[in-house]
């Protein structure tokens, strides 16, 4: 994903006093919902609620009505999205596929304290892949959360600073930020009534992809490959390691970009 595409809620929701709280996962794991508080205004905290593709990372954000309350179309918009599914801590993504990495890149320890503008890096690797997620400076602490399905992470900074108070006093601050990442690594589910030989199957397909064995809700005669919009190209790369499959469009709503319904097991 390019990162001129996603939009981090650290980038767009203030630099100091502001605090940024998740309440979860839709659940369909399509959106991250939360809230941020921002308390260095002078005139009262200002709290904006907010929801996040976990797909493309696009960002949409509510400011509250004029009596403190949040915003009505956001409210409606929940209403038709509840939240369902909490994030799950931990370096490596829930399926064990993906590990995330903080690396130091400039800086250092001064004492019993990081030095100022000590710089890290964030790394998500898998397999020979590695990406580049973030850049982070003078953080205090850095956590990990995952979307249940592992296709998004997310990361979250903690910095100490100062703000301007009242006749000019300086005023220590501390902010928690999170930034939503999505995890482009295509997820197919394999489908077969026998455990043993859905796993048996699963060995025999091409590295790459990550691949969630489940249990057939019925028999069938022959395997379909099933393919989510766009994902028709890579469904028909996996014809040759299943004979006999067919395709077929995806027409439920399932979390998957391939379906791979196995026949005569």
């Amino acid at each position: 994903m390019s990162s001129m595409l996603l939009m981090t809620l650290s980038a767009l929701l203030g630099q100091y006093g502001t605090t940024t709280t998740v309440n979860g996962f839709t659940k369909d794991g399509a959106f991250l919902v939360g809230s941020t508080r921002d308390e260095s205004l002078t005139q009262g905290t200002f709290v904006t609620t907010w929801y996040q593709s976990t797909v493309t990372g696009d960002l949409e954000v509510f400011t509250p009505d004029d009596d403190g309350n949040p915003d009505a179309e956001f409210t409606g918009w929940l209403s038709k999205h509840p939240i369902g599914l909490q994030p799950i801590a931990g370096r490596t993504s829930p399926d064990g596929l993906v590990t995330i990495d903080i690396v130091l890149e400039r800086g250092g320890s001064s004492g019993d304290s990081w030095a100022p503008d000590t710089t890290w890096r964030v790394l998500a690797r898998w397999k020979d892949r590695v990406r580049f997620l973030k850049r982070f400076t003078n953080a205090t602490r850095c956590e990990i959360e995952w979307l249940p399905s592992s296709r998004a992470v997310l990361i979250w900074t903690e910095s100490s600073g100062y703000t301007m108070g009242v006749r000019g006093a300086s005023l220590p601050t501390q902010d928690r930020t999170v930034d939503l990442w999505p995890i482009d690594l295509p997820v197919i589910n394999v489908a077969g009534a026998d455990p043993k030989k859905t796993e048996g199957v699963i060995k025999k397909l091409p590295d790459g992809p990550r691949y969630v064995p489940s249990t057939a809700v019925k028999k069938r005669p022959a395997t379909v490959v099933y393919f989510a919009p766009g994902q028709e190209p890579r469904a028909r790369l996996l014809l040759p390691y299943l004979p006999g499959a067919t395709l077929a469009p995806l027409d439920w709503v399932a979390p998957y970009d391939v379906v791979v319904a196995l026949g005569g097991t």
